[in-house]
This record gives structure tokens, C-alpha cells and sequence, in this order.
């Protein structure tokens, strides 16, 4: 079977691309899976090693004694007939990372997720991390409905009254959002961890650009030399959350403990019938707060993070930045998950896109057509990219700060962000993306109380830290 893959590829067959990924075992093709037909070569580009062999656990992909006459890795100059290992136990290990199968066509996949097969969640996925599928087995929340691992079921709809939608999503802001944090992660957080002695934690009240009053949470080091700040946004499709609710709080916290002077902003959401550009505004008048206030608040750079909506945001920040000529406040921006598609981007998903895939794993392809809705309810700033980044061009793109997006596997916001970082590649943005294996939408930013899981988030902090430092 093959093994070791440790990231997404994609196949090229009968001129149709489909994206896989391998589960925690490495199982992805079934028995016999390869056979000689007149196809044109498969690349698979891979950056792991990739094993070749039979697998104590797993029924072999292609016994030496099944392979085909001539069968051989062309560009890696291994050839397989003469080379591969007798005895079933064992494997041969091939480093090459772009591996060329020529003259052979993969059929009788398995397709991933719910692209495969419709029903999956995130309980029943073999991709989903082991220690995460654990905890998340003790939803007290959702586990009364017999929803693990779903999302949260949306009782409207597109079709209903726009009243409708802002009542909704107004109750999951206020009851469902804050009972399923409470629920999570209350037991697991006493005083001492939320307020901890080595870290001061201040709230400002700051002018918005549109005459209203914005709040501001901060959490830094105590001290007074110098340290990179964050203006961090929080999650919620620009449209539910607030950055006071524990899951915030304590990235707030962790963050500072790494060294960071963390701005929390608390913008308007569109919940409350503040559309676009309203949070945009509030998130973009705290940028300048904090820069014009850089020497005053100890500040060495200025990087722009949140994650889903407030990723969203973030890199939008960069964009308007650029719009406005306002570039100097930016130093970099550490996107994670962020939410980039709006209406006409979700509903044409490809038909192989991690939209589908992943398809109510946490977040409700429902909900995720109402955020979108609700933050432009009138359409008329469908192509603005610093509404919708997915739309942006080169000239929208070109100058901008170094960027790192940190995803998801089991999102169906991962492929989105691996394309709007193509998107930056192309345009001369420096630009580094990591796709965090085994972990849902945000999965991998408050993991310490988690047992088995707790590297997620000592992963996830030491790249924010390793970016800040190589700006």
C-alpha cells in the first residue's frame, strides 16, 4: 500500500483532476487499484517519502506478484519489477518528490470525505486526529441531539426572510456560540491560566472611523521593552463572536505568553445589522490606533491575524491597506482558516473543492451562505476583495506584506485558502502556507487542555513566532 503521504496531492486522471488525501493509516487505494491502460502519465507531487510495499495493517495497494510488466517510476529511476522488496514485510522508500506513474490509470478510488461517502462527520472520518475525535466524543452540547461532529444545524435558509436570517444567527451568537465555548473549555481554564502574573491584560476604548466607539482587549508581557503586536481578529464569518468569549481570551493570552502585545478587536458584527465595510472600518481604525501609538505601546512590527471570519478579515486589512496607501502599518499578516468566498464563490465550488468535502465538518455549508449573506445582504460587494479576497488580482496583491495561512485538512475553507495563496505566490507576495493534518475548521489554535493534542497548538505558536521573526 502506499504510506507516508502526508499532505494532500492530486491526480491527474482521464484529464480530470481530484484531490485525496490520505487517512491516519495511509489508506487510499484499494486492492489491484492500478491497471495498464492507454493513459497519459499520473503525477502525484508529494512532500514525504512514499512507501511502497505491503503493510501489516493494511491490505497491499499492488503485490509484486499483480505488477504489470514494465512498471516503473521514471523520473525517480526506480524500476519497481526488478527493484521491490520479495518478502511482503517489507518496503521500499522512495524521496523523490515529484514521482511520475507512466502509462497508468488509478481507478476504484477512494474519494475523501464527503465527496465519498455523503453521510461521513467528523466522528466517523479516518482522517480526523485520534485525540481530537476523543474530546469532541463529549459534546455536551450538540451530543443531546445525537450531532456529534456536525454542525450545528441551521433551522433557515437563503430562501427565508431576511428577518429571519439576523434573528438566527442573532440566537447563535447569544445562546448556542457562547453555551458550546462554556461547555468546552470552562472546565479546563481556572483564574490562574486566564489571568496570569507575568502578563498584563488592558481593555481600550478607541474612535472608529464611522464616529462610533470601538473596545479593544489587550494582553502583553510585563515589562517595558519592546515586542511585536497582533491585531488579532476573532472567528465567527464576520458576523457572530466577540473576542471577551473564553476561546479568544485565551488565544489572547497564549500568544503574549509568547511574546506578543495582542490587540483583540471587538468590531461590529453584521449579526447586528452592521454590514460591510462596518467591521472592516472598526478593525482598520484600530490598525492605525496601534500604529500611530507604536512607540507609546512598545511596539517593534504590527502583524494582522485572525482566523475563518477573522482571517477574513485580516487579509483584507492588507488589501485595504495597500487601497489606502497605508502599507507602512503593516509588517505581515498570519491568516488562519480565513473565510474568502462569498455567495457566488460558494455556490460554483468545484465539484472536487474542500467545500464539499468537507461539508459540515464544524461549520454548516447553510451558515456559511447566510455569514456571507448578512455581511453584503444587497450583493453589491460580491467582487470587492477586501470583502471576498478570493476575487482579488494581481494589482489588488502586489507589494503586500509576507503572509503565512495556516489551514485546516478537515475544513471546507482549506482549498479557498490554498488558492488565495497561489493567488499571493503569483503575484510576487511572499507567502508560506501549512495545511495542519487531522484537525477541523480552527482546530489546532486552543489544544492544551486536550490530552494528545496538546502539539497543535505548540505548533501553531511556534510558526507565528518563527514568521514574526523572519519579518
Amino acid at each position: 500500500c502506499v504510506q507516508g503521504i502526508s499532505s494532500h496531492f492530486r491526480r491527474l486522471v482521464e484529464g480530470k483532476s481530484c484531490e485525496a488525501s490520505m487517512g491516519s493509516n495511509g489508506s487510499c487505494f484499494s486492492q489491484g487499484a492500478l491497471s495498464t491502460v492507454d493513459q497519459p502519465s499520473l503525477e502525484l507531487n508529494v512532500d514525504a517519502p512514499v512507501l511502497l510495499g505491503n503493510n501489516s495493517d493494511e491490505t497491499a495497494l499492488l503485490k509484486q506478484s499483480e505488477m504489470p510488466a514494465g512498471f516503473a517510476l521514471s523520473d525517480a529511476g526506480f524500476d519497481l519489477t526488478d527493484d521491490m522488496p520479495a518478502s511482503s514485510g517489507e518496503t521500499a522508500l522512495l524521496k523523490d518528490p515529484l514521482i511520475r506513474l507512466s502509462g497508468f490509470a488509478v481507478t476504484g478510488l477512494s474519494v475523501p470525505g464527503k465527496l465519498g461517502r455523503p453521510s461521513m462527520t467528523l466522528m466517523t472520518e479516518p482522517r480526523m486526529d485520534k485525540a481530537l475525535l476523543e474530546f469532541n466524543k463529549k459534546d455536551l452540547i450538540m451530543g443531546k441531539y445525537g450531532a456529534v461532529g456536525k454542525a450545528v444545524p441551521s433551522p433557515v435558509d437563503l430562501s427565508s426572510p431576511l428577518w429571519m436570517q439576523y434573528g438566527w444567527m442573532k440566537i447563535f451568537d447569544q445562546v448556542l456560540f457562547p453555551a458550546m465555548i462554556k461547555n468546552a473549555l470552562e472546565p479546563h481554564y481556572d483564574h490562574a491560566a486566564i489571568y496570569p502574573p507575568d502578563l498584563q491584560q488592558l481593555d481600550y476604548t478607541i474612535d472608529g472611523m464611522d464616529g462610533n466607539q470601538v473596545k479593544v482587549y489587550c494582553a502583553k508581557p510585563q515589562g517595558s521593552s519592546k515586542h511585536p503586536a497582533i491585531v488579532h481578529l476573532h472567528g465567527g464569518g464576520m458576523c457572530i463572536g466577540d473576542p471577551a468569549n473564553l476561546f479568544y481570551h485565551m488565544q489572547r493570552v497564549n500568544m503574549a505568553k509568547e511574546g506578543f502585545i495582542v490587540f483583540s478587536v471587538d468590531f461590529r458584527n453584521s449579526c447586528d445589522r452592521h454590514s460591510y465595510p462596518a467591521g472592516l472600518n472598526d478593525c482598520m481604525s484600530c490598525l492605525a490606533w496601534v500604529h500611530e501609538n507604536r512607540e507609546k505601546l512598545g511596539i517593534s512590527k504590527i502583524i494582522l491575524s485572525g482566523d475563518s471570519g477573522g482571517g477574513n478579515l485580516s487579509v483584507c486589512m492588507a488589501i485595504r491597506a495597500k487601497r489606502e496607501g497605508k502599507l507602512s502599518m503593516v509588517d505581515g499578516v498570519f491568516a488562519c482558516c480565513p473565510f474568502t468566498t462569498g455567495l457566488a464563490a460558494q455556490k460554483n465550488a468545484s465539484s472536487n473543492s474542500s467545500l464539499l468535502e468537507c461539508k459540515g465538518y464544524w461549520v454548516d455549508s447553510v451558515v456559511g451562505l447566510l455569514f456571507a449573506n448578512l455581511y453584503d445582504p444587497s450583493g453589491a460587494h460580491e467582487n470587492d476583495p477586501c470583502a471576498w479576497p478570493c476575487n482579488a488580482q494581481n494589482t489588488d496583491l502586489e507589494g503586500l506584506p509576507p503572509h503565512f495561512l495556516n489551514l485546516n485538512e478537515l475544513d471546507p475553507l482549506r482549498d479557498p485558502g490554498l488558492e488565495y495563496a497561489q493567488k499571493l505566490e503569483d503575484a510576487s507576495v511572499r507567502v508560506a502556507s501549512n495545511v495542519v493534518e487531522g484537525t477541523p475548521h480552527s482546530g489546532d489554535l486552543l489544544t492544551k487542555h486536550i490530552p494528545g493534542a496538546e502539539h497543535f497548538q505548540e505548533q501553531f505558536l511556534s510558526n507565528l513566532r518563527l514568521f514574526a521573526e523572519s519579518l
